[in-house]
């Protein structure tokens, strides 16, 4: 189960950081109220290199959208694309209360405040966004503070914390 956990997060994790980058680029304020305005042309592109994601962005796109309207849709999406289809029925939710969903989603938000100039620079894909975490998930000093994160806690042994 701990590989299927692994998997799903990483699966849920790709959901999230699609809706996270439509949002990123195509989210603009009219009158007061964020508007989801993605560009046919990018719409179309994710068609062709996202058909399982598409649907969340299309969904949303030309609507007002708060954090918890985006949130309920996010989550309902989730449910739809994975729980009892590619998964079995429970994991999903079971993955999203998990340490290594959690810690996909920490890495990602350090990801996007270390790379933040970057991605503001310039408009780049989806894909573009998912290969630059993936490279930088990937180099050594990540990966030890992952292996770090990871490390079962030390549990103090009875009677070793007194002070003589």
């Amino acid at each position: 189960m701990s590989g299927q956990i692994k998997d799903a997060a990483w699966d849920i994790a790709r959901v999230f950081i699609f809706e996270h980058w439509a949002r990123f680029y195509y989210a603009v304020d009219r009158d007061g109220q964020v508007w989801l305005e993605v560009p046919d042309e990018v719409l179309e592109s994710c068609r062709r290199e996202h058909p399982d994601l598409i649907p969340l962005i299309e969904e949303l796109n030309g609507q007002a959208i708060t954090y918890e309207s985006t949130h309920q849709h996010l989550a309902e999406f989730v449910y739809k694309l994975l729980d009892g289809s590619k998964y079995p029925p429970g994991l999903v939710a079971n993955t999203l209360d998990s340490k290594p969903f959690q810690l996909e989603q920490y890495l990602f938000s350090l990801w996007l405040k270390a790379y933040g100039g970057y991605v503001e620079s310039q408009t780049l894909s989806y894909d573009q966004w998912l290969e630059s975490y993936q490279e930088w998930k990937a180099t050594e000093e990540v990966q030890k503070y992952l292996a770090k994160l990871q490390a079962p806690k030390a549990v103090p042994q009875p009677g070793t914390d007194t002070v003589h």
